[in-house]
């Protein structure tokens, strides 16, 4: 029986986010993804049965993770009720500490898993943003269609935003800033 090694293990995994980067899922190769790695395609075998089970170690637990996050941010009460310079500066530390940690998974998620099980999961994490403009701007009153259109509006925005300044090369420190600026942004248009 075949001994599996942590090292090669792991080079595999950041050959594989590197090749989801470029090519995305449809387009990643196993045969570039080994090469990357140092190893045979037979060996990447002994390692991952094929392509998807590559991706959902290289994702899964992001996949898994950040709707909760987010879902866990959204039903505190504390947390939806700061005032809106407070709640910026919330969450550009929360985003400091989740998001960067976990950029370069995010970023195959959003934008390189079309046509695989995780190709919705910009839609999920809209709709929890969604979520969010709603109870900030509305609480418990029902919105109007109207409201509930600019509310989509500004989730979609938002995300597309902190992809934007996800995908920069900086360091965490400089990430938080746009971020606090984005939220600030995003959150107090409806109310202007």
């Amino acid at each position: 029986m075949q001994v599996r090694k942590v090292e090669v293990e792991e080079r595999i995994l950041e050959s594989a986010k590197a090749e989801f980067l470029e090519k995305g899922y449809s387009g990643a190769s196993v045969a570039r993804i080994a090469k990357g790695a140092g190893v045979s395609v037979g060996n990447f075998y002994r390692y991952y049965a094929d392509k998807a089970s590559l991706l959902d170690a290289v994702v899964g637990k992001v996949y898994r993770y950040i709707p909760k996050f987010i879902a866990d941010l959204a039903s505190t009460i504390t947390v939806m009720h700061m005032p809106l310079e407070e709640f910026s500066t919330f969450m550009s530390k929360e985003m400091l500490r989740v998001f960067w940690k976990h950029k370069t998974e995010l970023a195959i998620l959003l934008n390189k898993c079309k046509g695989t099980r995780y190709g919705k999961f910009r839609i999920v994490i809209e709709r929890l943003v969604y979520a969010i403009v709603k109870s900030r701007n509305f609480g418990e009153r029902k919105p109007s269609e109207h409201e509930k259109l600019i509310a989509r509006l500004i989730a979609t925005g938002y995300v597309n935003g902190l992809l934007e300044v996800l995908d920069r090369d900086w360091n965490g420190e400089d990430f938080t800033e746009p971020v606090r600026k984005l939220t600030l942004f995003f959150f107090d248009i409806i109310r202007n």
